[in-house]
């Protein structure tokens, strides 16, 4: 009967752990989502700038 509690709890902690990488992808996805919005002509500008902060990021945390 213990188990939904042990389950809980390691979902809590693995959100904790992943909460930054959580975000940036939450970033991420909103900035592509943007660029659709905005359409061609600003997706380079942004995406070359945008992608490799996060992309630095991302593999700075691993």
């Amino acid at each position: 009967m213990k188990m939904p509690v042990i389950l809980s709890n390691f979902i809590i902690v693995f959100l904790k752990i992943n909460k930054s990488i959580i975000q940036q992808i939450y970033i991420f996805c909103k900035q592509t989502i943007k660029n659709i919005a905005y359409g061609p002509s600003k997706i380079k500008k942004m995406q070359n700038t945008h992608a490799k902060k996060i992309f630095r990021h991302s593999f700075e945390t691993f």
